[in-house]
């Protein structure tokens, strides 16, 4: 029977225990034994580092670095550990970009063990996988809509930052500098108008109506 060194990246504690007694119990085509656990990416790297690895579980909203950040850095450095996200979210364009990333496979925190088993024996055997609860495409109401906005509570940090694009987090950084629309054009090589639309668009995706509300919510979600 083949052995699977699996490490558990999430910092939910009673979801790792739980997840861990679901490793060391499971039976069939493979054996799962837990070599670690880590609760931020900056551990997981360590860990990784430092013991042999065949799988992990990955949630996406960890403290400092987050899932969806350190899926490319894992499977640069580690390209044959298998990759498997188990996270609350299931917003299509959340799951495609996972994928996009590098991913293996990907199930809600909603699924069951057959579903996590299957996992397991897919990825194991070369290819990807997804839950049954979850579509890649987003359904037709959603298509219309000019902000995706992922499933769970607004002032979760993970979702605000996937409401942001990437050219919206520079422009965020540069306002909290206190920089005008001028300065920031220049140091992008943008012009002032495109700022401005950014701005905007930043003011009306995180519901404030001045530069300074922004700026507060900003330091108080972490987002610069």
């Amino acid at each position: 029977m083949k052995v699977l060194r699996v490490v558990i990246a999430d910092d939910h504690r009673l979801f790792v225990e739980g997840l861990s007694a679901i490793v060391g119990g499971m039976n069939g085509q493979f054996k799962l034994e837990l070599a670690g656990v880590a609760f931020d990416g900056s551990s997981l790297l360590e860990l990784l580092k430092n013991v042999k690895t065949d799988l992990v579980f990955l949630d996406l909203n960890m403290p400092g670095r987050d899932g969806l950040e350190m899926i490319p850095e894992v499977k640069t450095k580690y390209p044959d550990v298998m990759l498997i996200v188990i996270s609350g979210y299931g917003d299509p364009k959340l799951v495609r970009q996972c994928f996009k990333n590098g991913i293996d496979a990907y199930l809600r925190k909603s699924s069951g063990l057959k579903d996590l088993h299957k996992a397991i024996v897919e990825v194991s055997n070369g290819r990807s996988y997804w839950g049954e609860d979850l579509r890649l495409t987003p359904a037709k109401d959603e298509r219309k809509r000019k902000v995706v906005i992922l499933d769970g509570n607004f002032d979760d940090k993970f979702v605000i930052k996937q409401n942001l694009t990437r050219r919206e987090h520079e422009v965020l950084s540069l306002i909290s500098q206190a920089k005008s629309n001028k300065i920031i054009a220049s140091e992008l090589f943008i012009s002032p108008e495109t700022v401005s639309v950014h701005r905007k668009n930043i003011m009306r995706k995180l519901g404030v109506n001045s530069t300074a509300s922004l700026i507060k919510f900003a330091m108080d979600h972490n987002l610069i």
